[in-house]
């Protein structure tokens, strides 16, 4: 297990520079509610309708802020990881994150129109989340699947 963690930020980008964001998380697992329901996809190659989404790879964390033609993305990654200098404007490390399982939207029935591909969930019903809190003041929490990290035990 590690206790090495590092947040990183990108500061306030415009909406077309998220192709730069979708770059590094392409492959990423992601999620966010909007008009349609609750989505559960492949991180979307562009903006979506939303005012957060959370991604997750593993050792890797995202939190992304939307509002307006802005967005704005917290990286908490685990261990040593290779970024895009470019992207991400602010580093500090933190001490070790905190993880809180989360209620499941889907399989508690509380979000009927769950939008999720069924090669991420699987045939169950059941996905599970956790809340991923780095110990520092003032810091939003980070969603995502307990197993892409070393540090949340099962």
């Amino acid at each position: 297990m590690t206790n090495k963690w590092t947040l990183r930020g990108t500061g306030r980008r415009p909406s077309d520079e998220w192709a730069a964001l979708h770059r590094q998380t392409n492959d990423w697992t992601a999620a966010w509610a909007d008009v349609s329901g609750f989505q559960l996809q492949a991180m979307p190659p562009r903006r979506p309708t939303t005012t957060h989404l959370w991604a997750w790879s593993r050792h890797q964390w995202l939190r992304v802020r939307i509002d307006h033609q802005h967005w704005w993305a917290a990286l908490l990654s685990e261990g040593d990881i290779d970024v895009d200098p470019d992207l991400w404007r602010s580093e500090e490390p933190v001490p070790n994150a905190t993880a809180h399982r989360i209620r499941n939207w889907h399989n508690e029935r509380e979000a009927k129109q769950f939008k999720g591909n069924t090669l991420l969930t699987g045939e169950e019903e059941h996905v599970e989340f956790v809340q991923l809190v780095p110990l520092r003041p003032m810091t939003a929490v980070f969603i995502g699947d307990p197993t892409t990290t070393e540090s949340i035990s099962s």
